[in-house]
């Protein structure tokens, strides 16, 4: 078997957050090429030590794990009284597995919207924490549900069933999105009207005549405000004939 035919083994840590062993754990088998990233629960006992090591270790890669349920104590992200099907008295989350399963079957329409508001403020607290999104060269589905989460999510298409795995994937690598090359390091800019490239070695340039655009762009708006046309704001009046 040649070299590029080997399969490859990408291993991820899970429960990044929950208590000081599993963090430690999790960054000493990153550091000797074990596992390349670790998926976080936000609403953990030891989420902020895992947030401070994972910034100590720029090369982890660190996704979200949402969790609804309170084997180790965990607390909501979302004020208890919002969720009081998830919490006990003291404002705990509550249910193991199993338990929120039977809850989700017996009053699925109270559970529901409670597990939604509690997923939104883990996604909204791992964004506020640098999480910056998703950007997928091919469908998604169940955009229903996640839209209302806040999550960002960029794709070229939807549709309602999923996929087949194949194999497992790469992280790290080259990848192509839209027909465009895109490299580590590289920047994905994306709004509602859809994502765009910036390589990484041309950045800084495109940065700054973005600047440059948004301050001719400023100039325009307060010559307009102060009562000048667009026409003369824009110096149209040198493209009329003579």
């Amino acid at each position: 078997m040649t070299p590029a035919a080997r399969p490859r083994l990408i291993i991820n840590a899970d429960d990044f957050g929950v208590s000081p062993g599993v963090n430690r754990a999790v960054i000493a088998a990153f550091r000797q090429g074990v596992l390349t990233s670790a998926s976080l629960v936000m609403n953990a006992a030891h989420t902020e030590e895992a947030l401070a090591l994972a910034a100590a270790n720029p090369g982890l890669r660190v996704g979200l794990h949402l969790n609804l349920t309170g084997q180790m104590g965990q607390r909501p992200l979302a004020p208890p009284a919002e969720v009081p099907l998830l919490v006990d008295g003291a404002g705990c989350l509550k249910h193991g597995f199993l338990g929120l399963l039977a809850l989700s079957l017996r009053r699925p329409a109270e559970l529901g919207p409670q597990a939604e508001r509690e997923m939104r403020a883990q996604i909204e607290a791992a964004l506020a924490r640098g999480l910056a999104g998703a950007v997928i060269d091919g469908a998604v589905r169940d955009t229903g549900a996640l839209a209302p989460l806040g999550f960002p999510l960029w794709s070229a298409a939807v549709c309602p069933d999923a996929g087949e795995p194949r194999g497992v994937g790469e992280m790290g690598s080259a990848v192509r999105l839209g027909g465009q090359a895109v490299r580590p390091g590289d920047w994905l800019v994306a709004d509602g009207d859809g994502v765009i490239l910036l390589p990484r070695a041309q950045a800084a340039e495109y940065a700054n005549r973005a600047r440059d655009v948004a301050e001719a762009e400023d100039r325009l708006r307060q010559e307009i405000l102060a009562g000048s046309s667009l026409a003369r704001a824009a110096r149209l009046d040198k493209w009329e004939a003579t």
